[in-house]
C-alpha cells in the first residue's frame, strides 16, 4: 500500500496529480447551494481540511440509502488533482476510485445484512438474469499489471479473492486507470464489493474476466492486522476461534491451523480449514469406494473418528486412503493436514484428507515406542481396566500369555498386504473386499487370539497384525516350514511368557459384548523368561558325551 499524501502539502504550493493516494475522514457532507452536487469536507491525521465533490456512484452512500452516511468515515481514495478556488484554497475533482474503511466492531450488523452473498452462489443463469452480488471476500494476492488483450482495454491487475466456499480463487479485475485503486488496500485485507460487474458469458474458470470495479461497483475495506482474523458472529462461513489464538488463513484465503498451538476437537470444525490435526477413536470404517475422474481411477475410504466432543466422517483419497486401509475400528489415531471443504449441493462441509494435502496418519494405539518407556504409559491392572470407576477403551497392562485361542491349523491365513485383511479365492484368484481390486500382493499373517492373565483378571483378546510375530520371535512364512511339532513346541514356549501390551476395547452393535485387542506388544524382562530361555538353548544344544559331568 502507498504511502498517504498530506492535505498540507496542497496548501503549500505542491500540484497533485491523479497518482497520488489520501487517507482522510469525512468531517461534513453537504449539498451544493442551488445544485444536487455534494461536497465533503476531508481531514487528514494532522486536522488539515480540505473540500471534494463527490462522485455521483457515491450519492447512495450520501443519502444515507445503505444505512451508511458518510459523517465521520474514512475513505482512501486516488484518480483525483486538486483545483484552485476563491480566497486562497483548493478543493478535490470527484473520482470514483474510492475506498470507504469500515471496523467489524462497529459495520458488523451493516456487513451481515448487506454482503449475504457467497462466490459460491454466483450462476451462470443468475447472472444472465442480471442479478446483483454484494459479496464478502478475502485478498488473497495483488497481481501485477499486464497487458489487457482485450478490446478497448489497455492493461489489467487481478486481485485474487477468495471466501473460503469456492475450492478456486476469484480474480477482481482492474483496468486501465483503475489498476491504481490496487495501492489502497492489501493483502489479508476484507473487501465487502458492493454489486460488482459481472459479464454475462463469463465463467469461473476463464481467463477473460472475473468480478469487475463497474459503474455502480463500491468498495470497503476492513484493514486486517496479519496477526488476527476477521470474525462475524452471525455467519457460518466463518469459523468462531476456540481460543485467544489467532488463526491465518493460507493463500487461497481459508483457515491455517498449521502453527495452531491448542488441540482441535471435532466439535471445532468448519468449513474452510486446513492442516488441521485431530487425534480420536475410530469408531467405524467403510471399505474403498473408487471413483473415476477424468479416466483416472480414484480411491476413496472413509472413516469415521469419535473424540469427547462428537463425531465426523472423513474421506481418505488415494495414498493417504491405501495408508489407512490397515485400521481397525477401536484404535486411537492421529490425522495430521487435513482439510475442510464446502459441500455446495447440501451445505455443511466434508473432511478430507490427501496426500497433496501433505495429509498422514498415525495409529497412536501401535506405537510400540510407549510400551518400552514407563514415562509415556501407565500401566493398569485388567480388573480395574474395564471394571473401574474410569473404564478405559485404550490402556496398557503387564500379563501372562495363559493359552492360545486357536489350533496351528487355523492360525495363518493370506491377506492383502495393504489393508492386512483376509482375501477371497476363487480359481486362484485373491479378491480383497475391503479394497474392491483383485489382491496381487498378498502375504501370510497370523490370525491368533490369546488369554491374557495379569492375576486380578483374565481376559480374551485378539492379536493384531505383527503381534504374533513379536511374541514368537518368527513369521509366518518360516513358522508354515516347521514340522508340526516344531510348530507346537514354538507355541507351547510362548505360553507363560510375560508381555506388556497396548490394548484396544470395542463392543459389538449388536450383542454388546465387549472385545479387546492386543495391538502392539513387549516381552517383559524377568527371571522366570530368562529362566525359560536358557532352558530352551540348552536342549537345542548338541553337547559332546565327554564335556558333559557324570
Amino acid at each position: 500500500m502507498s504511502e498517504f499524501e498530506e492535505i498540507a502539502s496542497i496548501y503549500q504550493g505542491k500540484t497533485v496529480g491523479p497518482e497520488a493516494v489520501f487517507e482522510v475522514a469525512v468531517v461534513a457532507s453537504r449539498v451544493l447551494d442551488g445544485t444536487k452536487t455534494y461536497i465533503l469536507t476531508l481531514c487528514d491525521e494532522d486536522g488539515t481540511e480540505i473540500d471534494m465533490y463527490l462522485h455521483q456512484k457515491f450519492y447512495i452512500l450520501a443519502e444515507g440509502g445503505l444505512g451508511q452516511g458518510l459523517e465521520r468515515r474514512q475513505i482512501r481514495l486516488t484518480g483525483t488533482r486538486s483545483v484552485p478556488t476563491a480566497g486562497n484554497s483548493a478543493r478535490l475533482l470527484p473520482t470514483d476510485l474510492m475506498v470507504f474503511v469500515i471496523a467489524v466492531a462497529r459495520d458488523e450488523a451493516f456487513l451481515l445484512e448487506h454482503f449475504s452473498h457467497a462466490l459460491k452462489d454466483i450462476t451462470p443463469a443468475d447472472i444472465q438474469a442480471g442479478k446483483q452480488y454484494c459479496l464478502l471476500v478475502k485478498i488473497i494476492q495483488i497481481g501485477t499489471p499486464h497487458a489487457a488483450r482485450t478490446k478497448n482495454r489497455l492493461k489489467r491487475l487481478d486481485i485474487f479473492v477468495n471466501d473460503s466456499t469456492v475450492n478456486q480463487n476469484i480474480s477482481l479485475v482492474l483496468w486501465d486507470e483503475q489498476i491504481s485503486m490496487a495501492s489502497l488496500f492489501r493483502q489479508g485485507d476484507w473487501l465487502a464489493i458492493w454489486c460488482p460487474y459481472i459479464a454475462p458469458d463469463y465463467t469461473f474458470s476463464s481467463e477473460t474476466g472475473g468480478l469487475e470495479y463497474g459503474t455502480k461497483t463500491m468498495l470497503f475495506c476492513v484493514p486486517m492486522d496479519p496477526s488476527k482474523e476477521l470474525q462475524l458472529s452471525s455467519t457460518q462461513s466463518q469459523l468462531a476461534t476456540p481460543s485467544q489464538h489467532p488463526i491465518p488463513r493460507d493463500e487461497r484465503g481459508i483457515l491455517d491451523y498449521k502453527r495452531y498451538p491448542e488441540r482441535v476437537m471435532i466439535r471445532d470444525l468448519a468449513r474452510g480449514m486446513i492442516n488441521v490435526t485431530l487425534y480420536g477413536r475410530v469408531v467405524h470404517l467403510e471399505g474403498n469406494m473408487p471413483v473415476e475422474l477424468t479416466g483416472v481411477k480414484e480411491d476413496r475410504y472413509g472413516l469415521r473418528l469419535a473424540d469427547e466432543t462428537g463425531e465426523c466422517d472423513i474421506t481418505l483419497r488415494n495414498e493417504v486412503g491405501r495408508s489407512a486401509a490397515r485400521l481397525r475400528v477401536g484404535q486411537y489415531i492421529l490425522l495430521e493436514n487435513i482439510i475442510t471443504i464446502t459441500n455446495s449441493r447440501r451445505g455443511g462441509f466434508y473432511v478430507v484428507g490427501s496426500k497433496e494435502e501433505g495429509s498422514t496418519i498415525t495409529n497412536a494405539s501401535a506405537l510400540r515406542g510407549m510400551l518400552s518407556s514407563p514415562f509415556l504409559r501407565t500401566l493398569r491392572q485388567l480388573h480395574d481396566a474395564f471394571n473401574g470407576e474410569n473404564v478405559d477403551d485404550h490402556f496398557y497392562a503387564r500379563a501372562i500369555i495363559c493359552a492360545w485361542g486357536k489350533d496351528a491349523n487355523e492360525m495363518i491365513h493370506v491377506v492383502h498386504r495393504r489393508c492386512k485383511r483376509a482375501l477371497e479365492v476363487t480359481d486362484g484368484v485373491f479378491w480383497c473386499s475391503f479394497c474392491a481390486e483383485f489382491a496381487e500382493d498378498h502375504e501370510q499373517a497370523y490370525a491368533l487370539s490369546c488369554l491374557l492373565d495379569d492375576s486380578t483378571a483374565s481376559i480374551h483378546a485378539e492379536l493384531g497384525y505383527g503381534v504374533v510375530d513379536d511374541i514368537l520371535g518368527i513369521s509366518p512364512s518360516e513358522f508354515l516350514r516347521l514340522t508340526p511339532n516344531g510348530q507346537q513346541q514354538d507355541l507351547s514356549a510362548a505360553v507363560g511368557t510375560e508381555v506388556i501390551c497396548s490394548i484396544v476395547t470395542w463392543q459389538d452393535s449388536q450383542s454388546q459384548v465387549p472385545w479387546y485387542r492386543v495391538e502392539a506388544v513387549q516381552i517383559a524382562w524377568s527371571r522366570v523368561h530368562d529362566v525359560k530361555n536358557l532352558l530352551r538353548e540348552l536342549q537345542s544344544t548338541a553337547y559332546p558325551r565327554h564335556l558333559i559331568r557324570r
